[in-house]
């Protein structure tokens, strides 16, 4: 894998954690396949394949990991107050990394391969998806443990700066196109209301 693939997919890696991190259930989930539908579209560009449409590539990644059952449980745990927002924040976090990090990796195979999104089947990447899901896993963990994302603070950081780094993060979503000026304004207010 070219050192350009791994860069599209450790970015969309990134803003798969800052996804996961939104606040509110089912968002989060909305956003993160967003997500990982634009960096299809991205390692399909960097390899010179035409680009996936949009219906299509969010039922590749629904077939690929198995509908959003596991990562609506992590979401779902956020409607519990205080605790569950917490946990369920963290184990979001890490799955929606995991999850964009084994689909990058089941797209770079496929089209160092040879294969174009014409001949794309999930069922052919189920058993390497797995694997790629542990080791996304561990990729995202220590990409938090190391501050690369962009809802971590440190232990010395305080409330404020903790706000502004999750509306920043939120913005970048927006600017991206993931979530729309709605959902940014909903999602800013819900976070604020925190604090």
């Amino acid at each position: 894998m070219g050192q350009g693939a791994k860069e599209i997919i450790q970015n969309y890696v990134l803003l798969s954690m800052g996804a996961g991190a939104i606040p509110l259930p089912l968002l989060d989930t909305v956003a993160l396949t967003g997500v990982q539908v634009k960096m299809m579209n991205a390692l399909a560009k960097y390899y010179g394949k035409e680009p996936y449409p949009e219906n299509q590539s969010k039922q590749f990644i629904t077939a690929l990991a198995g509908g959003v059952f596991t990562t609506l449980g992590a979401s779902a745990i956020k409607m519990i107050p205080g605790i569950g927002t917490l946990l369920g924040g963290v184990s979001m976090i890490i799955l929606a990394g995991a999850t964009t990090f084994a689909i990058g990796q089941v797209l770079c195979k496929h089209f160092e391969s040879g294969g174009d999104f014409s001949n794309l089947n999930a069922e052919n990447f189920k058993e390497y998806f797995q694997e790629q899901l542990e080791i996304g896993k561990k990729f995202a963990q220590n990409i938090k443990k190391e501050g690369k994302n962009p809802t971590s603070q440190s232990s010395t950081s305080v409330p404020e700066d903790d706000l502004i780094a999750r509306i920043k993060e939120l913005a970048e979503l927006r600017d991206s196109g993931i979530i729309t000026e709605t959902e940014f304004q909903k999602l800013k207010n819900e976070i604020i209301s925190r604090y």
